[in-house]
């Protein structure tokens, strides 16, 4: 048993909350989904911080297999609730702009702005820990069984604050208004949700081109993320724990900012979102084939702060790049009805390619070395454009209403979607001459007020 093991219950249980929460959102609603998610991962990062790291005596192999099973199951419950996240949280944000007054020219924005929130939070918990770390090589402690099980329990309990915070939140949010009224509809009119065949009939190229890009970006993304400590060791093996750990957080700290960045081009004409993809997965495909071709000269004790340059900007082009889009682009493309469960779906393919990165990126860098591994990944980051190139839409200028039309009509056919729509339109215009009404009856009880008389 391994860490990396343990880890990979964290990743089977990203895939199982993708899945499952894409389900429940399209079912029972996004409300209820996030409410759920937010439980789970609170319980998750209870039981991990109430594990014990310390050192078991004289190699006590019941204990360490305890410790082992408690973790393992832990970060299965965490990963279920981070899983569902993904699909609950885009589909949220990008719904959030189809209600009345809501500027959808801005909807890439939104979705990535809320996206950002990720990258926050991995730089506060690198942050923590490079403090932490930076604290107890001072005292010369860092190595002692005290110290060691402190560190982890701030590093994992500073995230059940958040989630504490976050809960009343949920509980007292409404349900997304482009979800309930499409719900309203089917339970009018007594239908079903649209089943997967009916998904794959409609989307199937889409679906190829999510989940198939979110795949592979996956295997870079996680794989180096993972594994940057041990990429950076393998550099130069002079480096102090305080350096190797300070440039840990450095790689995430310069990703930062290219969240922010994609958010606010991600609308542009000149950009959009298939641009933004396939832009990223070139340059980092370039960067990683650049680095493999020098690492000779890289692994130099005194060009370290070249190999840490080329790796933070390749860093960045994580973020301002696939990374974000490949989050963003699933919450836009589907339809209402199969929104959650079609982002879900593809990010579950992401979360299965980041198995495979971080199970790669190990053995590769015990078998083959830095500058195979390096090359290997640059290729990947190619097949993720050209599968961005020939089998991903760019969402831009999609109309999400247009969207649930369309798909409605293949589903119910051209007459069972008029019928679907029709009752809706009738009760939007009962509202709208109501409304007219009030305010002509308001207008005239004004103008025939005593004031009104006056003036």
């Amino acid at each position: 048993f391994s860490l990396l093991t343990s880890l990979s219950f964290s990743q089977v249980g990203v895939v199982v909350g993708m899945v499952i929460f894409g389900l429940v959102a399209d079912r029972l609603g996004r409300r209820l989904g996030s409410i759920t998610t937010n439980v789970l991962m609170l319980l998750g990062a209870i039981f991990l911080t109430a594990a014990s790291p310390a050192p078991f005596p004289d190699g006590n192999r019941q204990q360490c297999d305890q410790f082992f099973w408690w973790i393992a199951v832990s970060y299965f419950v965490f990963g279920v609730g981070v899983g569902g996240e993904y699909p609950l949280s885009a589909s949220i944000a990008s719904e959030r702009t189809m209600t009345k007054g809501a500027n959808a020219a801005r909807r890439g924005r939104d979705v990535l702005l809320t996206f950002a929130c990720q990258g926050i939070g991995q730089n506060v918990g690198n942050m923590i820990f490079f403090f932490l770390t930076v604290a107890c090589d001072a005292k010369g402690t860092c190595q002692e069984p005290d110290t060691v099980a402190t560190n982890y329990r701030v590093s994992m309990g500073i995230s059940i604050v958040f989630l504490l915070g976050l809960l009343p939140y949920r509980i007292t949010r409404t349900e997304s208004k482009q979800y309930e009224a499409l719900k309203k509809k089917q339970a009018r009119d007594g239908l079903e949700q649209p089943g997967y065949l009916t998904i794959v009939k409609t989307y199937g190229v889409r679906l190829a081109g999510t989940a198939g890009s979110w795949f592979l970006w996956d295997i870079i993304m996680y794989g180096n993320s993972l594994f940057s400590k041990e990429v950076t060791t393998q550099v130069n093996s002079g480096l102090s724990a305080v350096q190797v750990t300070g440039y840990t957080w450095l790689y995430v700290a310069v990703a930062l900012p290219g969240y922010f960045l994609a958010a606010f081009v991600v609308d542009r004409p000149w950009m959009g979102r298939k641009r933004l993809q396939l832009g990223g997965f070139v340059l980092v495909g370039f960067l990683f084939f650049l680095i493999g071709g020098i690492m000779p000269i890289l692994e130099r004790p005194e060009n370290t702060g070249i190999f840490v340059f080329l790796y933070c900007l390749a860093t960045f082009f994580y973020q301002f790049g696939p990374n974000s889009t490949t989050f963003l682009i699933p919450a836009e493309v589907y339809a209402t009805p199969v929104r959650a469960r079609c982002h879900g779906l593809s990010a579950m393919s992401g979360k299965l390619g980041a198995v495979v990165g971080e199970q790669g990126i190990a053995q590769m860098l015990d078998s083959i070395g830095l500058t195979p591994m390096f090359y290997i990944m640059g290729a990947i980051s190619i097949a993720g454009a050209l599968t961005t190139a020939f089998l991903v839409p760019d969402s831009r200028t999609l109309d999400l209403r247009a969207e649930d039309q369309k798909f409605v009509e293949g589903w119910l056919g051209k007459e069972g979607a008029e019928k679907f729509f029709e009752r809706s339109r009738r009760n939007m215009d009962a509202v709208d001459r109501l409304k007219s009404s009030l305010e002509m009856s308001a207008g005239d009880a004004a103008a025939g007020s005593p004031a009104a008389a006056r003036v």
